[in-house]
């Protein structure tokens, strides 16, 4: 079922993906007029969407990472865990399996490290890893300071160099 709820949450991100219906919506002058009219033709299936679709922002992949800024990573890296790794370590090629366990204690352990990249757990920068043998270098970097690890989908970490 759609609830109210629902329906006030669609109805939410409408008006905020389009700044500028927000004065029909809460000023509607006249509920006949066209403007108000055309507004609820476009909002009313976004409140119909089924309960898998309720989430509207795309997902973020490689592109739009490596897209950011270097104040928008940053911004990022105030918000989720961000533990610090020697910018030389990067820089010749360490061993993910050590960098996840040892360098940075984002897994526990190198058979956790193992077991999660054999999962397709883990992720650099968007992408899957998929090799055991994977190195971490400096062509991951973005803007020379951050790495982005996934461990699944919610366990998100942005790694900083210290130069």
């Amino acid at each position: 079922m759609y609830t109210l709820r629902r329906k006030i949450l669609c109805i939410t991100i409408f008006i905020n993906h389009y700044k500028s219906a927000k004065s029909f919506l809460i000023y509607p002058q006249n509920p006949e007029s066209p403007g108000i009219q055309i507004l609820l033709l476009i909002m009313l299936p976004f409140c119909f969407i089924p309960n898998k679709g309720a989430n509207c922002t795309p997902k973020a992949g490689p592109d739009s990472l490596k897209s950011l800024d270097l104040r928008a990573l940053a911004q990022v890296a105030e918000e989720i865990p961000s533990p610090a790794v020697p910018l030389a370590l990067i820089q010749n090629q360490v061993d993910l399996l050590d960098l996840l366990s040892e360098h940075t204690g984002i897994l526990a352990s190198r058979s956790e490290a193992k077991k999660a990249i054999q999962n397709n757990a883990i992720s650099i920068n968007k992408e899957k890893v998929g090799n055991l043998d994977q190195k971490v270098g400096a062509e991951h970097l973005l803007h020379g300071q951050y790495i982005m690890i996934e461990n699944g989908k919610k366990n998100k970490f942005l790694l900083k160099t210290n130069q």
